[in-house]
């Protein structure tokens, strides 16, 4: 049985938790101080991110050795390298949105034919870029790419984007414009 030790404290030694076992014995277990338990969960989504690439990868281009490129260059990438081994959410906000992405490029391609394939898909996607959210703002972006998307997919959409983005460009060129 596990419990916060500074509960009632919490800038005071929150690495530290109490563990009681069934005879009642108390053992300090000490977290967070490890840099491997720090970097583990990074590199676990770097691994990740390059296998998504690959699959997203081979469903854009349809052909094995694209994506066996892409996977070796991520892999080998310098940035990609570094930022999956650090202990910064860079790694996850990556691979929520590759994973977001994957998925809905297989849903709209047709790749992914099964019956309830949009069904299964779309909680999914939302639930990547949830985590990817959750890890920074910047999923915010790719989740507005996916909304462009599905919007350019009809004539209504296609209207309802360019009135936006003439709003948007309207407002925002006021704004610029009117510095007080």
């Amino acid at each position: 049985w596990v419990m916060d030790s500074a509960r009632d404290d919490p800038t005071d030694d929150r690495q530290q938790i109490l563990a009681f076992d069934a005879a009642g014995a108390v053992v300090s277990v000490d977290v967070g101080h490890h840099e491997f338990a720090w970097r583990l969960p990074g590199v676990l989504a770097g691994a990740a991110m390059a296998g998504f690439l690959y699959l997203l990868a081979r469903i854009l281009f349809r052909r094995r050795s694209v994506g066996l490129l892409v996977a070796l260059i991520s892999l080998v990438d310098g940035m990609f390298f570094v930022q999956s081994r650090i202990g910064m959410n860079d790694a996850y906000v990556g691979l929520g949105i590759v994973a977001a992405y994957t998925l809905f490029a297989a849903l709209w391609l047709g790749v992914w034919r099964h019956r309830g394939a949009f069904w299964i898909a779309m909680p999914l996607i939302g639930v990547f870029l949830g985590l990817g959210l959750a890890s920074k703002w910047v999923a915010l972006y790719a989740l507005g790419g996916i909304a462009l998307l599905i919007l350019a997919r009809s004539a209504l959409g296609r209207f309802i984007t360019i009135v936006s983005m003439i709003g948007l460009t309207a407002v925002l060129g006021y704004l610029a414009i009117n510095v007080p």
